[in-house]
């Protein structure tokens, strides 16, 4: 669904633009966000009217995705944590949603800048990823594109990539390892 009566100003209409649509943009430097007990509904490919996911919609070309991360800044050490989301399945497209082009984004990756490399996310539960839920695994997330800076286990199961996302990264379990810069 669309947002109602959404204003004038660009930021205010671009939630009703399928393409350009970003359901949280973190700032870009110096910032740290922490996440609590969202509930994310209306935000799949279906909601957007972005093809494939709806036959003759608009073609998803664009940067933007349910997160969007601006990557031409200086990353702080812990960037992002959350914990308690949840979604509504049925409405963002089902458990899938979480390894979707559209979930992870990032903007301003046209020049070579830190946070391209070293941004980063705790998923202190599994609920934001949808990784390892129920288990108490913590999960940090760091681009895929610094190789092994985010690799922190290379046992078995530890980490993934999740490179079906427009900005993909490394997720690996946090296990007893403490983050600083």
């Amino acid at each position: 669904p669309k947002v109602p009566n959404p204003g004038n100003g660009f930021n205010e209409n671009v939630l009703n633009k399928g393409r350009l649509w970003s359901g949280f943009f973190t700032y870009d430097h110096l910032m740290n966000h922490i996440l609590t007990n969202w509930r994310v509904s209306n935000c799949g490919g279906v909601a957007r009217g972005l093809a494939p996911w709806v036959e003759g919609g608009d073609p998803d070309t664009g940067n933007s995705g349910f997160v969007t991360i601006p990557v031409n800044g200086l990353a702080p050490e812990v960037q992002l944590i959350s914990k308690g989301m949840q979604f509504d399945w049925p409405t963002v497209g089902g458990e899938d949603f979480v390894n979707e082009s559209i979930f992870f984004a990032a903007s301003g990756n046209d020049d070579l800048y830190s946070m391209q490399y070293q941004s980063n996310w705790e998923d202190a539960d599994g609920s934001w990823t949808n990784r390892k839920v129920g288990t108490g695994t913590r999960t940090i997330m760091g681009p895929a594109r610094a190789g092994a800076w985010w690799h922190l286990d290379f046992r078995p199961g530890k980490c993934e990539v999740r490179d079906g996302w427009k900005f993909p990264q490394r997720l690996c379990d946090k296990d007893d390892r403490k983050l600083a810069s």
